[in-house]
């Protein structure tokens, strides 16, 4: 009778294991599942925004070279200005602007006069503006003679990770962050206040502006 008793007892010792093992296997195929469904979701997601942001470039693309054979005189043209447009597809929406960058201010061309008036009308800020256009030019040229408040290789060797002035023209708009007297909140903007690098190019390669798709800031200065 004790012999029944004890091999009862393995068998549902042994029935509880395999119950806990099987449970195991039950959750962690349900988890990798899951992870796998996951996984697809964003994937796809993936594609479609990216599908849409490609069809955003197709349409704006179509829309400039629609705006150069009409001439810039068809109403429905769209605005070069950074104007905001949106269009539907199977799988949602995309938006998309145009900004003309001859509308902006080219850093490596622009004369003294433009860039102060930029700093001190355009963004408002006069306090700053004979430093901060000083230090571009400074920058920009190819001497070690800085200007009144401008800097050279000097003042950035004085820094806490030292480096020298480029003494050439600027490569990108983000190069700006290096410039003496330029932080983050001029360059990216804050609050209303429009960033510097809404304003700006490299790839104009003159020192005038194309007013009729100059933001707003570019035409008070």
């Amino acid at each position: 009778m004790k012999t029944r008793r004890k091999k009862s007892g393995v068998v549902l010792l042994v029935v509880l294991w395999v119950l806990v093992i099987f449970s195991s296997l039950v959750l962690a195929l349900s988890y990798e599942a899951r992870g796998n469904i996951s996984r697809t979701i964003t994937h796809v997601n993936f594609i479609q925004g990216r599908r849409l942001a490609e069809a955003g470039v197709a349409r704006a693309l179509a829309e400039i070279l629609f705006r150069k054979r009409e001439k810039e005189s068809a109403e429905d043209a769209w605005r070069l200005d950074g104007t905001f447009y949106e269009g539907d597809m199977e799988t949602g929406r995309y938006r998309v602007s145009i900004r003309d960058e001859a509308g902006k201010v080219d850093i490596n061309f622009a004369p003294e006069v433009l860039l102060r008036n930029l700093i001190r009308y355009g963004l408002g800020r006069d306090e700053i503006a004979d430093e901060v256009v000083d230090s571009i030019l400074d920058w920009r040229d190819r001497d070690e003679l800085h200007r009144l408040e401008g800097a050279e290789s000097d003042y950035y060797r004085s820094l806490p990770n030292p480096y020298d002035a480029k003494n050439g023209p600027f490569s990108t708009v983000e190069e700006l962050s290096m410039v003496r007297g330029i932080d983050d909140a001029l360059l990216f903007g804050k609050g209303e206040m429009t960033g510097l690098l809404k304003l700006v190019t490299v790839h104009a390669k003159t020192g005038r502006v194309n007013i009729a798709s100059a933001p707003e800031e570019v035409l008070r200065a």
